[in-house]
């Protein structure tokens, strides 16, 4: 289990101007355009997302460039998948096949549009006009620990009365028990929007599938812009596990991610690949999934696996994984094994993160209950405060304020507890409760910093010192000379002991800045 520290309340966005989305939907053919096809067409408003639908759930592909003040743009490609969406059984399903929207800039009017792939019945085309909108921007919510800043609905502008628009929406989220795995996606669309663009960009995107695909909502859990910006996707909270319409068959149990552009031949941004790697990270770490593990899904029925297919995947997968697409592109697919490890090293350096103790306490980390897991402990002022796998905590009076406390096995029990060093005298207790020593020795000068390890390797911890670069050990609870005597780094290093290469006894390191010497 992957430990982490969060909250999830975000911080409440003031109260903002509802910003105007306008669509215009202009009918292309009423018979098949099937390849070759191509007409040029009129937006009939200043558009700044084009998309497409046609009748029936029949994938195609189409090429399509715009017109801008200074010449005609570059062929975009327009992919339209038949699981690109909610899963077959949801309400929210319906009869007809969308491709896009994809951002093409401001005020655009004149559209080329070609087939490339596909019979495409009753092909409609729909422009949307989504501009910024004065008072509105991206404005990052409040982080807390371990979760990136996650711009809200309401930031970006979303008008939650179109979760209603579409038959049998009712405005409510549904949920999985829990998240298993993560789906990555890209939308497909043009990467040389603005920083500005993208919260218009998420509104063209919801208005086109709540009004043009008919959904309850946008498809996504999350999406990524190419500025490292992250947007909360679909309503019902992004600590939960709600089900989004991203991967048709796959939906309940994942989280989609969808990166804003197209990634078949454009790397992904260094600063969205940071935001993407942080969101993962913390998303599967609240559901306890690890970044580099599997799970054993079964189909709803996809392009790719029938209805009741058992199919294994990485936790962290591409949609083409789950359905017949190249989302979410070959420079985004061929990153997912170093996306992995990334998100990942971050579980396990955030599983290493938690709050006890205050900061003015000295602390250890012991196995206080001999399960074989060592687990903290603070001393506060002749108090010690342990601590095992769960949130309850004893304490007990043992040693004095000034005292500087230790921990081991000094029986050799399997359990380690508690002792303390006062001056050039050790103390050390066999049991984690209020008494009295049960072995107390002189070893040592009050100057001196104690270390404590199994240096023979019998099961029993045994005292020792660091004395400038010099380290003596002792292989018994006992007052009189070194058993091990060497010299090892400088006065200002700071001393740690562990069993560095699964020897069955315990060896010396120093902390020397940020770097470790670890010697066997």
């Amino acid at each position: 289990m992957v430990a982490t520290l969060f909250t999830t309340g975000l911080v409440a966005a003031p109260a903002q101007p509802r910003p105007v989305v306008e669509a215009k939907t202009t009918p292309l053919s009423a018979d098949v355009a099937a390849q070759g096809w191509a007409r040029r067409v009129d937006t009939g408003i200043d558009a700044e997302m084009i998309g497409f639908d046609w009748a029936g759930r029949t994938p195609g592909e189409m090429q399509m460039r715009v017109r801008h003040q200074v010449g005609w743009s570059d062929w975009m490609h327009v992919e339209g998948g038949v699981d690109e969406g909610p899963d077959p059984d949801s309400p929210e399903h319906n009869a007809r096949t969308s491709a896009g929207p994809v951002w093409v800039g401001d005020d655009i009017r004149d559209v080329e549009v070609r087939v490339d792939h596909g019979r495409l019945r009753d092909l409609q085309m729909h422009a949307i006009d989504s501009e910024e909108v004065a008072g509105f921007g991206a404005r990052p919510a409040g982080a807390a620990v371990e979760q990136p800043g996650i711009i809200t609905r309401s930031q970006w502008g979303a008008d939650e009365s179109w979760r209603t628009v579409a038959p049998d929406c009712d405005g409510k989220p549904r949920y999985a028990t829990t998240v298993r795995n993560a789906i990555v996606h890209h939308t497909a669309s043009s990467n040389t929007y603005s920083r500005g663009d993208a919260a218009a960009a998420m509104r063209g995107i919801y208005y086109f599938h709540t009004h043009t695909n008919q959904w309850c909502d946008i498809g996504y859990n999350f999406v990524v812009d190419r500025y490292g910006q992250v947007f909360e996707g679909r309503a019902g909270g992004i600590d939960r596990a709600v089900i989004g319409a991203h991967a048709g068959g796959f939906n309940t149990g994942s989280t989609g991610v969808a990166l804003l552009g197209s990634f078949q031949d454009s790397a992904l941004p260094a600063d969205a690949y940071t935001s993407l790697v942080s969101l993962l990270s913390w998303k599967l770490s609240l559901h306890d999934v690890p970044a580099d593990g599997t799970v054993t899904v079964t189909s709803a029925g996809s392009s790719r696996y029938p209805s009741g297919t058992q199919v294994t995947l990485p936790t962290i997968s591409g949609h083409r994984d789950v359905s017949a697409t190249l989302c979410p592109g070959d420079l985004v697919y061929g990153r997912l094994g170093q996306l992995r490890t990334d998100v990942r090293a971050r579980q396990m350096s955030a599983a290493l993160q938690f709050s006890f103790g205050d900061p003015d306490d000295l602390p250890l980390m012991c196995d206080w209950d001999g399960n074989g897991t060592d687990t903290p402990g603070v001393f506060r002022r002749g108090r010690f405060y342990l601590r095992n796998d769960g949130p309850d905590v004893w304490a007990f009076h043992y040693g004095n304020a000034a005292d500087v406390p230790l921990c081991g096995d000094w029986d050799g029990n399997g359990t380690d507890t508690v002792g303390v060093k006062r001056g050039g005298t050790w103390y050390l207790r066999n049991r984690n409760s209020t008494g009295i020593a049960d072995v107390s020795l002189r070893y040592g000068s009050p100057g001196d910093t104690p270390v404590t390890g199994d240096w023979d390797g019998n099961g029993t911890d045994t005292v020792g010192v660091k004395r400038g670069g010099t380290w003596y050990l002792r292989d018994r609870n006992t007052t009189g000379i070194a058993d091990l005597k060497f010299d090892y780094g400088t006065a200002e290093d700071v001393p740690v002991t562990g069993d560095w290469n699964s020897s069955g006894m315990d060896d010396v390191g120093f902390r020397r800045g940020i770097t470790w010497h670890l010697r066997g």
